[in-house]
């Protein structure tokens, strides 16, 4: 019950339940387990955590669970201990091998290992960790295909290791199976930065700028740098960006030099790129009206009324949602030409 409570959000109740379970079975180790996940899901306890994760193992020794939580524990602690994480997670699975988040974990914990003894001059052993790594990530896809972290873990091996190719397959087939996980499409951007392909490298960073969680996650932080890095790159080949380039790169993720980027582009009738500015406007700001009437009339320009009746309908919604806390009166004009545009095409 008190697992319940937890995967519900409810802390407290959580913990109620979990140390009434405690007095009528001490011997037991679960109401230990679940009081060790409390302190670590709702209060981010560590310390308090870790003991609790012990005192169940000291209860059952061969309590996979327990494992696996205190190897999370080890492993978000700071520093990091990653040695003892992996060991725990590896207990786990060792305990019982169909137990697939302890796999997903020590393959998490032995490749950012090897990312780690990489970078500090032991390539010999982070070769070693990956291959153990990448042995029970594909077991874990084998059991299950649809596990986006094991595809992750796999792609930034491959790009460690420079086998670009694999890396993209295999941080496409994440996005895939979760089309907004910001790690993945950060990790995408880098490796068409790296390759040289800054025009697909910048939708990523910003797929990973709108799914991350704020603007101090490290995801966020690290896509507006590539963000910056990627236009960088492309303004080496499209004079149109240069004049762009010190505001993206002092602001990079900032809808509104998108949206003059692609008023730009499309005053030097580069339709496509216009798009593109546009469509990346609006995935940064879903309520930056001028974007939506933009595509709206590009569409209707190419004359392809189905797309022209879907993003006016786009443009007429985001000003009605922007309409409830300010004044869209300068948007008036526009939306009745959309409407009447909307009712024309749909009558042909």
């Amino acid at each position: 019950m008190g697992v319940n409570y937890l995967n519900q959000g409810q802390c407290v109740e959580a913990e109620e339940s979990c140390r009434l379970a405690l007095e009528y079975g001490p011997r037991f180790a679960h109401p230990y387990n679940c009081l060790g996940m409390v302190e670590l899901t709702c209060r981010n306890d560590l310390d308090k955590a870790r003991q609790f994760f012990k005192d169940a193992l000291s209860v059952d020794p061969d309590f996979a669970e327990a494992h696996n939580n205190l190897g999370a524990v080890f492993f978000r602690s700071n520093p990091p201990d990653y040695n003892a994480a992996c060991d725990q997670f590896k207990a786990a699975i060792e305990i019982d091998p169909g137990y697939n988040d302890g796999r997903e974990n020590y393959c998490m914990c032995l490749a950012r290992k090897g990312i780690i003894t990489g970078d500090q001059g032991h390539p010999e052993e982070r070769a070693s960790l990956f291959t153990e790594a990448r042995s029970h990530c594909i077991r874990l896809l084998e059991q299950n295909p649809n596990n986006f972290n094991g595809r992750h873990h796999l792609g930034l091996m491959d790009m460690m290791d420079q086998k670009y190719e694999s890396a993209e397959q295999n941080f496409k087939r994440c996005l895939e199976i979760d089309p907004e996980n910001p790690v993945c499409s950060y990790n995408l951007g880098v490796l068409y930065t790296l390759t040289q392909r800054c025009e697909l490298a910048i939708p990523q960073y910003i797929s990973a700028l709108r799914n991350g969680q704020g603007p101090g996650n490290e995801v966020s932080i690290g896509a507006r740098k590539g963000l910056a890095d990627a236009y960088e790159q492309c303004a080496k080949k499209d004079g149109a960006l240069l004049v762009f380039l010190d505001r993206i790169k002092s602001d990079p993720g900032n809808p509104k030099h998108h949206y003059d980027l692609g008023n730009t582009y499309s005053e030097k009738g580069l339709s496509d790129q216009a798009v593109n500015e546009w469509e990346n406007t609006v995935r940064l700001d879903p309520l930056y009206c001028p974007a939506h009437y933009a595509l709206a009339m590009v569409a209707n320009k190419n004359l392809d009324s189905a797309i022209t009746i879907r993003r006016c309908q786009d443009y007429v919604a985001c000003v009605t949602e922007r309409s409830r806390n300010e004044s869209v009166d300068q948007f008036n004009e526009n939306v009745s030409r959309c409407k009447t545009l909307v009712k024309k095409l749909e009558m042909e």
